[in-house]
């Protein structure tokens, strides 16, 4: 880092390790929660939230 404030950090393989649980909790969630979906309503609800996401940020 250039600036004194500015922090490197790394995560510990505990840490890794709870990433990768988080990634399969949350693979498993959006196969629950979109298993009655076409791919289309997938890309849809997709392109929605972004949107949403896109204008809560816009100022």
């Amino acid at each position: 880092p250039d600036h004194g404030r500015i922090l490197c950090t790394e995560l510990t393989d505990e840490g890794h390790r709870i990433v990768q649980q988080a990634h399969e909790i949350i693979a498993e969630v959006e196969a629950i929660m979109t298993k009655t979906m076409t791919d289309q309503d997938k890309f849809y609800m997709e392109k929605c939230l972004i949107e949403c996401f896109n204008n809560l940020n816009s100022k």
